[in-house]
């Protein structure tokens, strides 16, 4: 059987009038991948309208039983994909870091924010040679056609994501509100 368990504690409080710390601690405790602790930790600098934050923390992801296990055909439109379950498969784990600013002024409110987050034994779905199909799962797929295009969930070696958010707000002193945001995100 597969199970996972978790247990979350956090605390947030001012180390200095103007420095506010949160910690946290998440202990997983999974059937077939054993017990892994991931911190938290974040810092908010306030001075006057403007707050800094940095952020870092640690992530833990069991593969789920339909990555470990399912195999099923699925249409999408006109293509038809054979999912592949993978009992090969390691946990992901992840690093998170962060930095931002904000000014909260009376009117007007903006943020900016950017962060990295390196990623390994990062699950995903993949195509994979038609030969990667279990021979007594041939003839659930109909005919045996070529049509069919076979995924299978995989651990990627590394990944990493990067980005910037940005966040802008107005309140026009009749109580309209208007705002806009961007975000960035790329891949390696």
């Amino acid at each position: 059987s597969d199970w996972t368990g978790a247990l979350y504690v956090q605390d947030e409080f001012d180390l200095l009038k103007w420095l506010n710390v949160t910690a946290g601690l998440r202990l997983v405790d999974n059937a077939e991948f054993g017990v892994r602790l991931t911190p938290k930790l974040s810092t908010m600098l306030s001075a006057g309208d403007w707050r800094f934050r940095l952020g870092w923390s640690q992530g833990f992801k069991t593969p789920t039983p339909k990555e470990l296990h399912y195999q099923y055909l699925r249409y999408m439109g006109q293509k038809a994909y054979f999912y592949l379950g993978n009992t090969n498969l390691k946990p992901q784990t992840s690093n998170y870091w962060s930095i931002g600013a904000e000014d909260r002024g009376e009117r007007l409110t903006a943020s900016v924010t950017g962060y990295i987050n390196k990623l390994d034994n990062m699950i995903t779905l993949i195509n994979v040679p038609r030969s990667e199909i279990p021979h007594n799962q041939i003839e659930y797929m109909g005919d045996g056609s070529e049509d069919i295009t076979p995924r299978q969930y995989k651990n990627m070696d590394s990944a990493k994501t990067y980005g910037v958010d940005v966040n802008m707000g107005y309140t026009h002193p009749c109580g309209l509100s208007v705002g806009g945001n961007y975000s960035y995100l790329d891949t390696d």
